[in-house]
C-alpha cells in the first residue's frame, strides 16, 4: 500500500539521486574544461582575454568574470573593404 508518506519519501530519494549525479557531472565537465584551456598556448588564451592564472575562476565562473555580460548575439551591419594585393 502507497501511503502519502512513502511516496514523499520515494521522490525525495529519487531527486538526491539525480542531484548527486548531476553534480559528478558538472564536476566532471568543468576538469575536461580546465584541462582543454590548460592545454592551449598562452597566446590563445590572451585571444580569449584571460591568463593562465585565472582559468579555474573562468571554468568556476568565480570572481570578476561572473560579472561580465554575456555575448550580444546580434549581427554587425559593418562593411569591410575587400583586401587589394600588392604591387
Amino acid at each position: 500500500m502507497n501511503t502519502q508518506a512513502n511516496v514523499i519519501s520515494g521522490s525525495f530519494r529519487r531527486n538526491w539521486v539525480v542531484r548527486i549525479l548531476s553534480g559528478i557531472r558538472n564536476w566532471h565537465l568543468r576538469q575536461r574544461a580546465m584541462q582543454e584551456l590548460a592545454a592551449m598556448p598562452d597566446s590563445l588564451l590572451n585571444d580569449l582575454g584571460i591568463s593562465r592564472y585565472q582559468i579555474a575562476d573562468v571554468v568556476n565562473q568565480r570572481g570578476a568574470f561572473a560579472k561580465l555580460p554575456a555575448a550580444s548575439t546580434s549581427t554587425s551591419t559593418a562593411v569591410v573593404a575587400p583586401l587589394t594585393k600588392a604591387a
